[in-house]
Parts: C-alpha cells; sequence; structure tokens
C-alpha cells in the first residue's frame, strides 16, 4: 500500500516540484515504511519550501531522536 502512495506522491511532484503537500506526504510514507533517511529529506525539502511548517520540523525532530 506504501509503495503504490509513494509512486503517486513522486508523480505529484514531478508534476509540482515545489508541492509542499506532496513532499510531506511522501515524507510520511517513507516513515511509515521505515525508510528513515528518505523520510528526512522529504520533510527537510518541506521546510525549505516552507520554514515555517511545524509538523515536518517535529517530524525532523522525530528522526533525530532515533539515532
Amino acid at each position: 500500500m506504501m509503495d503504490k502512495a509513494i509512486v503517486q506522491f513522486r508523480a505529484a511532484i514531478r508534476l509540482r516540484p515545489l508541492g509542499e503537500k506532496a513532499h510531506f506526504n511522501l515524507g510520511l510514507s517513507y516513515l511509515a515504511k521505515g525508510e528513515y533517511g528518505q523520510a528526512r529529506k522529504e520533510f527537510e525539502t518541506v521546510q525549505v519550501i516552507n520554514p515555517g511548517n511545524y509538523e515536518a520540523g517535529r517530524f525532523l525532530e522525530y528522526l533525530s531522536s532515533l539515532k
């Protein structure tokens, strides 16, 4: 199920590279799969697009705590 979501979010990002929601949801999908490095990359991208995105910041904090 997550693999299908990942494919869909990647397609959305190809159409709209600065799509904050698509990057955020792709990050959530990677997080659910345990692909923490990929999740971190997407949440960091969200923060570049919108530095005020609180949720992405919280997920980055969570991912940092896993080390």
